[in-house]
């Protein structure tokens, strides 16, 4: 693969996942105060630190994806915890984009964006997911 091809790919990474890495590292930094929320009584808490649990989780199979994406040769995760990572990466940020969308169609933007950007690295990358044996 050809450095402007690795590059173009990064572009398309940081464009897709630039608004949802602000809002995960917002959301790390704000679970100590709901850690404290479920201890005061508060259940929205346990919601809040889900998503950020599989937000953080998703984005470790983000950066897996476009890892195998600019050097193939060079796997880092086994394809079928690969596969769990990005189902469980894909309910945080379709439920953000969901919810945020009633109240603001931007969210609803960048939710779309990130999840095509991870549908075309799945698809780039269909060979080693669809392959269990690795």
């Amino acid at each position: 693969m050809s450095a402007s091809i690795r590059f173009l790919y990064l572009i398309e990474f940081l464009i897709g996942y630039s608004v949802p890495v602000i809002a995960l590292v917002l959301g790390i930094i704000f679970s100590p105060v709901a850690i404290v929320g479920l201890f005061e009584g508060k259940p929205e808490s346990i919601l809040f630190l889900l998503l950020v649990i599989s937000g953080s989780v998703g984005f470790w199979g983000a950066v897996s994806l476009i890892t195998l994406t600019l050097h193939p040769h060079n796997s880092n995760t086994p394809p079928l915890r690969l596969k769990f990572y990005i189902a469980i990466g894909v309910v945080p940020i379709s439920s953000i984009g969901i919810l945020s969308g009633q109240e603001n169609g931007f969210f609803t933007v960048v939710s779309l964006l990130t999840l095509l950007v991870t549908l075309h690295l799945t698809i780039k990358q269909r060979q080693y997911l669809l392959n269990e044996s690795t």
